[in-house]
């Protein structure tokens, strides 16, 4: 019983280090294509979006982490 258990803890990190790794890849080429856009934006409204995905690049590697999922 007790190994049901741990191997459905087990499947379940899996799963959230999969979806954290999809949402770190997405972010960073979501960065990636609008930093070859050209500069067409409101002053100041690109510059917060870059440092809400640096920042949330920087939660999902933090979790990563703790999860033991981390790729160096």
């Amino acid at each position: 019983m007790a190994m049901d258990a741990n191997r459905s803890q087990l499947e379940e990190i899996r799963h959230r280090i999969g979806q954290l790794r999809d949402e770190i890849a997405e972010l960073i080429k979501t960065h990636q294509e609008q930093r070859l856009e050209p500069q067409t934006h409101v002053h100041g409204e690109a510059p917060s979006k870059h440092d809400a995905r640096i920042a949330r690049i920087n939660e999902i590697k933090e979790e990563l982490a703790k999860l033991g999922g981390s790729k160096k």
